[in-house]
């Protein structure tokens, strides 16, 4: 029984092991990002043309066609915000790994990567894991600077309830993008 238990706490430091190295892609991530900084700054650019373009869209709606919520008419603009921060997380879990695994193939890593002693799983994950980290702490920023900027007042009671569906939604997305990767 004890061999037993030690065998289970051996797999679980293998484990955690292996879990050690996803900062090392991380940081290798962020270094290839921040590298390409034109590239880099205009995603932020895109974001703020997205929202423009969205406040004149939403002149357009009538207020009155739009829905109450606790008494409040909602805004296109805050309906339209929204949609763009979960559209990222749509994006995060559909096309990251099959994307990151073919960046690591362009680039000639692959190989390398999986001759190392590191688990195939952990090199899928580390190919999304600078992605899964910067695109949240994005989204933030992006809706806080929305929420200024065009006086949305997005209520801090919904950060909970909206974090808790986006992390029980990621992954069945993150599924189905896995699964959308695969030539039949």
């Amino acid at each position: 029984m004890i061999a037993g238990a030690s065998t289970r706490q051996g797999g679980v430091g293998a484990a955690l092991q292996e879990l050690r190295k996803l900062p090392a892609f991380a940081r290798r991530d962020f270094l290839f990002a921040w590298s390409y900084r034109a590239a880099f700054f205009s995603d932020w650019i895109g974001l703020a043309v997205q929202a423009v373009l969205f406040s004149f869209v939403g002149r357009l709606a009538k207020e009155s066609a739009l829905p109450t919520f606790n008494g409040h008419h909602s805004s296109y603009m805050a309906f339209a915000m929204v949609g763009v921060a979960i559209g990222v997380f749509l994006q995060l879990g559909l096309d990251q790994i099959a994307t990151g695994m073919r960046q690591e193939q362009l680039m000639g890593t692959l190989e390398p990567l999986l001759l190392t002693p590191t688990a195939p799983s952990i090199v899928q994950l580390g190919s999304a894991v600078y992605q899964m980290l910067y695109m949240p702490i994005r989204t933030a920023l992006f809706l806080l600077l929305v929420d200024v900027g065009y006086g949305l007042h997005f209520q801090a009671s919904g950060i909970l309830p909206s974090l808790v569906i986006v992390a029980a939604f990621v992954p069945v997305v993150w599924g189905s993008g896995s699964r959308a990767g695969r030539r039949p």
